[in-house]
């Protein structure tokens, strides 16, 4: 196999990280996995399965999430995206104990990506893409009073219409490969004047093979995330409390990846304290995908 071709190939395995950009929020309204930009042109449908949980200053949260993805290769370096989140939830009340659950579907979101530049020679390849689409208010939303002992941000849908952007570059070169992404969800006010929060991610990636054969990859990668949330807005026009922060996450990850089918696991850890009034702790994450 020449060398070209590992590259390739290389660069192909880490795209089927789950690259999570709303790790720091925990609501299932804002962006579930509208970091999750797939690569290298091929089709495929993907299952991934999140485990999170966040602290506020009256409450614990627990998020399951298992998103279906479809990408859709077309032509002229295109890709069609779809993604839809399943929730469950929990939220547990410091001074009473009391709960609150959430099962049910999460915003649909759809989008497009371009393969806007790439370079390859004999040692290394670069590529860089961009991407934007729109999440659709698919998802429950409740009309809870501000004042309520379960705060309206703990939502399945957020009945707003929001827009996400990414920019993604990749370098490989030689047995390593480097990816830095930027994403961002753009939200609006819905029809019962509440807004979530923006988010950012910026995150940097860098994967190493471990064995190789004809019909395998695997690989090891390690990861430096950056996650920040801004406040919501309720319905008064004021920052809603219990909403908003930023946090580094250092991760760690594993990736198969077969002909026609890729699994990998990935654990994110907080080297440093979060800051805002939701803080964002340990997460998982796991992935299968096959390639059409």
């Amino acid at each position: 196999m020449n060398k070209k071709y590992m590259l390739g190939l290389l660069g192909l395995a880490l795209n089927y990280m789950p690259l999570q950009a709303c790790d720091v929020c925990g609501c299932g309204s804002l962006g579930f996995g509208m970091g999750d930009w797939i690569n290298q042109g091929r089709s495929m449908l993907k299952t991934n399965y999140s485990l999170r949980r966040f602290e506020g200053p009256l409450s614990v949260d627990y998020f399951q999430q298992l998103q279906l993805n479809g990408i859709w290769a077309l032509e002229n370096n295109w890709q069609l995206k779809f993604g839809l989140p399943y929730i469950y939830a929990r939220r547990e009340l410091n001074e009473t104990g009391q709960t609150a659950g959430l099962n049910s579907i999460g915003d649909m979101s759809l989008s497009v990506q371009k393969l806007i530049w790439s370079k390859m020679d004999s040692s290394s390849m670069q590529s860089l893409y961009l991407s934007g689409g729109l999440q659709f208010p698919t998802g429950p939303f409740q009309n809870r009073p501000i004042e309520s002992v379960i705060a309206p941000n703990f939502q399945a849908g957020s009945k707003s219409w929001d827009f996400q952007f990414a920019l993604q570059y990749e370098r490989a070169w030689q047995n390593l490969l480097v990816v830095y992404q930027v994403a961002h969800l753009q939200n609006t006010t819905n029809s019962f004047g509440y807004r979530f929060g923006d988010q950012w991610l910026n995150s940097l990636k860098i994967a190493r093979p471990l064995r190789h054969t004809d019909q395998f990859q695997s690989m090891l990668y390690l990861s430096i995330d950056h996650e920040y949330l801004a406040k919501d807005v309720n319905k008064r026009g004021f920052y809603q409390y219990g909403t908003g922060g930023q946090a580094w996450f250092a991760g760690l990850g594993y990736q198969l990846i077969h002909d026609k089918w890729s699994f990998g696991a990935q654990y994110l850890f907080r080297p440093l304290p979060a800051i805002g009034d939701y803080r964002a702790l340990d997460q998982l994450n796991i992935n299968f995908s096959y390639f059409l």
